[in-house]
């Protein structure tokens, strides 16, 4: 056996392997999955696919699959499964094996056992339906695409806005497609007046902005800390262009009259703080 086919078959190995752990990570929270419209189950499993693959290191792998002129899976958040399974035949076929010898399965992973999804309920999504329904749904929640660039402008709004209406106006006309609004601080009343200064923006200018409401998590308090030493910041004398002209000088415990007169920076020790 060559050096190559060894590669290739550990490859494939590890690839199996990442397929897997996927699949398992989806049966996992098959219930969480469950829970969820009909319609979004695709989306759902889709998106345990992808927290599974971002979980892992993935480089060396990586690396290897660019080796071989395969996908990276760099940029397959809409279709995780469906491009795992494409690589995989592709391997498949690089190492001479046919489908019987322990190629990827052609069923979806939801039809692994009843943990998984009964058959036909829910599929696996393919690389074109896949970017379909992620296109579909980025409109869905961020509004169209702008005609003039591929991005979309979230801006997150200052307090400001809520009593300066010339400034959100300002923000419209500017290219806001989305304005945040960060619950976080603020009120009710200042939230409404953002909100209000947005429609007014809309109506004059005769142009859309989303409005995302930002709700504040709970927040873990400590209460006051105590001071504690003082920070003691020590750095050496430079020129103009950079160059150390005069040393930094730290005396560690009580220095002799001469070491205190040159300007050394001092860091008293307590006595018997130490272990020797």
């Amino acid at each position: 056996m060559t050096s190559e086919l060894q590669g290739l078959q550990a490859l494939l190995a590890d690839m199996r392997a990442l397929r897997s752990d996927i699949v398992e990570a989806e049966v996992s929270q098959a219930a969480q999955i469950a829970r969820v419209l009909p319609r979004h189950r695709q989306s759902a499993r889709n998106l345990v696919h992808y927290v599974a693959l971002r979980s892992r290191d993935m480089r060396d792998l990586q690396g290897r699959l660019s080796a071989q002129g395969l996908s990276s899976l760099g940029g397959i958040e809409s279709n995780v499964l469906a491009s795992i399974d494409a690589a995989l035949r592709a391997l498949v076929r690089l190492a001479g094996q046919s489908g019987e010898q322990g190629g990827p399965p052609d069923q979806p992973a939801g039809q692994h056992g009843e943990q998984g999804g009964p058959p036909g309920e829910y599929g696996t999504l393919d690389v074109l339906e896949g970017a379909r329904l992620l296109a579909n749904n980025a409109v869905l929640l961020l509004g169209d695409q702008p005609k003039i660039r591929p991005t979309r402008i979230m801006v997150t709004l200052p307090s400001e806005a809520a009593t300066d209406p010339m400034m959100v106006r300002n923000m419209v006309a500017s290219g806001m497609d989305i304005a945040r609004i960060n619950c976080a601080h603020d009120d009710a009343e200042s939230w409404a007046a953002m909100v209000a200064n947005i429609h007014a923006a809309e109506e004059a200018l005769g142009a859309t902005c989303l409005v995302s409401m930002d709700l504040a998590g709970p927040k873990l308090r400590t209460g006051p800390i105590e001071p504690g030493p003082a920070v003691l910041r020590v750095k050496p004398k430079r020129n103009q262009i950079g160059e150390v002209v005069y040393p930094a000088s730290i005396w560690l415990g009580s220095p002799p009259d001469g070491v205190a007169a040159s300007g050394a920076t001092t860091v008293p020790l307590e006595a018997g703080g130490g272990n020797g």
